[in-house]
C-alpha cells in the first residue's frame, strides 16, 4: 500500500464517529458509549490478546495473535471460553476465545496517562467470562482510571495437567499473562500507563491474582494487586499434580475414551469436542467441592514456561514471591451462595453431615476416613450453635466461610509483612444493601454478605437495579471504587486524606498489628479479624495464621 493512500485511510479514521486505535496487531475501531453516570467513555470489545487455543495448540502455552489487515471492528464481545453456564447448567461458550475488553475516557494525548486496573473473573475455574452484563466499568470509569478485562480457558482446557506428556497445565493461568503482555504493548494507545498497572480480581481471579505474585511470569507486567475472596493460599486454589492427573482420567472414562494410558487419553482428549470435554468435567454425584471447584492450578516441572513450580503455601513461606503492594479481604458470611447452591440437592439438610465431611476431606486433602470425621466432629461442635436446620446451616457457613476463603486471605496479608518491607492490607465488607449481587440472584433467607455480593458495588451489572444517589448503596459504591482507584493510582486506597468519603485512614497490616477495614454503612478500622476462629484452625490444623498474637 502507498504511503499517500495510508495517509488519506487514517485521515478518514481520525474523522469518523467512532475512535480507531492502532495496537500491534492492526487497527481497532470501538465505539462510544454513556455511562450510568452520563459519562462519555470508549469501549474496545472482544480484542484478540492471543492465538486462538484450539486445534494444534489446546493444552499448549498461549501464543501471541496474528495481525490483521484494514480495521478490525472492535465493537462485539469475543466468545466466552467453553463452560457451564451458571444459571442455565447448558453448555456454552468456545474454544476461540481469548479476547479481552478496553474501556477508557480519554484517548491519547492526555497530560498523564491514567492508571490501568486489569479484571481477572471468577467462577471457580470452569466458568464466566468478561462480558460487561456482568463486569460493566461504569463505576469505576467516574476515576479515570482505564479498565481491562479478560477471558481465559477454563475447566479442563484450561488447566489439564499431565506432566509425562509434556502437558504442564495451568494454561487459563498462562492465558491471563498473555493478557498482561498484551495491555503492556498495548495500553498505551488507550491511554494507560503501562507503568501502573493494577490486577485484580474475585474468588478464582482473586487467587489467579495472588498466584501472579508467585510466578516468575508474571514479574514486572503489574504493579499492584487486589485479591476479592480468594488467594493463593486457599485451598481450593492449588491441587497437587497427581489430582489433576486423576481428574484427567475420571474424565476420560466419563467420555468413553478407554485410555489404558497417558498417551492414549491425552490423545482422545485433544480430538474430543470441547463441549464433550466440560460435560464430563463436572459429576453428577452430590456436590462436594470437587464439583464446585473441578479442576485447580498445579505445580509444574521448572522451565521458562513454567507458570508455578511448587505449592504457593512453601512459595509464600519461603519468600520465594515478587511482592507488589495488595489488598486482600472477604466478604462477612462468603459461604452463603454455596449454601443455596447446595440446598437444592434432595434431603439436603438430612444429608447434611454426609456432605459437610466430604467437602471438608477435599479441602483439607484428607483421605483418610477416620481423620476426616475427626476434624470434621471437631469443626462442628465448634460451629454449630443449635438443634434446629437453620441454626445447623449458619454453623456451616461460618465453618466454610473461615476454611475456603478468610484463613488464607489472612495468612497471604501476615505473611508478606511479615517477609517484606511491601505494604499489604486487609479488608472485611460487611454491607448487606440491595447491590449484593448473590443476593440478587439468589434472594438468599441468610443474614450476611456472601461470596460475590460486594462486586456489585464495584461494577454495573445488568441486574443491579437503580439507587438513589445520596443512598446508603451509592455511598458505598462511591467508597469502595474510590479506594480501589486510589490504590491503582499511588498503591494507597486512602491517599486522599481531605475525601469526606474516606473518614477513616486505611493503613498496611505489620507483623505485630493484624489491622483491617471493616467496610459497613460506616467503615472502621479493626484488628484481628475473627481471631477466635482463626484461632481454633491454627489449633487444628498447624500454619498459625496470627502467629503468636494474643
Amino acid at each position: 500500500m502507498t504511503s499517500l493512500l495510508m495517509l488519506l485511510i487514517l485521515a478518514a479514521l481520525i474523522w469518523a464517529e467512532d475512535p480507531v486505535v492502532r495496537v500491534q496487531q492492526g487497527l481497532l475501531r470501538g465505539m462510544q458509549l454513556v455511562s450510568l453516570h452520563n459519562r462519555e467513555f470508549m469501549a474496545f470489545l472482544g480484542v484478540p490478546y492471543a492465538a486462538p487455543p484450539v486445534g494444534d495448540l489446546r493444552f499448549k502455552t498461549p501464543q501471541p495473535s496474528a495481525p490483521w489487515e484494514g480495521v478490525r471492528n472492535a465493537t462485539e464481545e469475543g466468545h466466552s471460553c467453553p463452560q457451564h453456564a451458571m444459571m442455565t447448567g447448558k453448555i456454552t461458550g468456545d474454544e476461540d476465545c481469548l479476547y479481552l475488553n478496553v474501556f477508557t475516557t480519554k484517548l491519547p494525548p492526555r497530560d498523564n496517562p491514567a492508571a490501568v486496573m486489569v479484571w481477572v473473573h471468577g467462577g471457580c475455574y470452569k466458568g464466566g467470562s468478561a462480558t460487561p452484563t456482568v463486569y460493566g466499568p461504569d463505576h469505576l470509569l467516574e476515576e479515570e482510571v482505564v479498565v481491562v478485562t479478560i477471558n481465559y480457558r477454563l475447566g479442563l482446557l484450561g488447566f489439564l495437567a499431565l506432566s509425562e506428556e509434556g502437558v504442564s497445565g495451568n494454561f487459563g493461568l498462562k492465558d491471563q499473562t498473555q493478557a498482561l503482555r498484551w495491555v503492556r504493548d498495548n495500553i498505551a494507545q488507550f491511554g494507560g500507563n503501562p507503568d501502573r498497572v493494577t490486577l485484580f480480581g474475585e474468588s478464582a481471579g482473586a487467587s489467579s491474582v495472588h498466584l501472579h505474585l508467585l510466578s516468575p511470569l508474571s514479574r514486572g507486567l503489574f504493579h499492584g494487586a487486589i485479591a476479592q475472596s480468594g488467594s493463593a493460599l486457599a485451598p481450593w486454589a492449588y491441587a497437587e499434580p497427581s489430582f489433576m492427573r486423576a481428574k484427567a482420567f475420571t474424565v476420560g472414562e466419563r467420555m468413553h475414551c478407554n485410555a489404558s494410558n497417558v498417551e492414549e487419553l491425552l490423545r482422545c482428549l485433544r480430538n474430543a469436542p470441547a463441549s464433550d470435554i466440560v460435560d464430563a468435567t463436572i459429576g453428577r454425584e452430590f456436590s462436594t467441592s470437587e464439583t464446585v471447584v473441578p479442576v485447580r492450578p498445579t505445580r509444574e516441572k521448572p522451565g521458562p514456561d513454567a507458570f508455578l513450580t511448587d505449592h504457593p503455601g512453601r512459595l509464600m513461606t519461603k519468600g520465594l514471591f515478587k511482592p507488589v503492594p495488595l489488598i486482600s479481604g472477604v466478604n462477612s458470611r462468603e459461604a452463603i451462595i454455596y449454601m443455596e447452591d447446595m440446598k437444592s440437592l434432595p434431603n439436603f439438610y438430612e444429608r447434611l453431615d454426609e456432605h459437610v465431611r466430604a467437602i471438608m476431606a477435599d479441602l483439607l486433602g484428607i483421605d483418610d476416613v477416620s481423620k476426616a470425621e475427626e476434624l470434621y466432629l471437631m469443626a462442628r461442635d465448634y460451629y454449630v450453635r443449635g438443634d434446629s436446620p437453620h441454626e445447623q446451616a449458619i454453623g456451616i457457613l461460618d465453618l466454610f466461610s473461615d476454611l475456603a476463603f478468610v484463613r488464607g486471605s489472612i495468612q497471604s496479608v501476615a505473611l508478606q509483612v511479615r517477609l517484606t518491607d511491601v505494604p499489604a492490607r486487609s479488608y472485611m465488607f460487611a454491607f448487606e444493601g440491595s447491590l449484593g449481587l448473590a443476593r440478587l440472584a439468589f434472594n438468599t433467607e441468610f443474614e450476611g454478605v456472601s461470596h460475590a455480593d460486594e462486586l456489585g458495588y464495584l461494577w454495573h451489572t445488568i441486574i443491579s437495579p437503580p439507587v438513589e444517589e445520596h443512598s446508603a448503596e451509592m455511598t458505598t459504591v462511591h467508597r469502595v471504587v474510590k479506594m480501589w482507584t486510589n490504590f491503582a493510582k499511588t498503591g494507597d486506597p486512602s491517599v486522599d486524606s481531605g475525601d469526606k468519603l474516606l473518614n477513616v485512614r486505611w493503613g498496611a497490616a505489620t507483623p505485630s498489628d493484624a489491622v483491617y477495614l471493616n467496610i459497613d454503612r460506616e467503615m472502621s478500622l479493626q484488628r484481628n479479624l475473627l481471631l477466635d476462629r482463626m484461632h481454633f484452625w491454627d489449633d487444628m490444623l498447624g500454619n498459625q495464621t496470627y502467629a503468636d498474637r494474643k
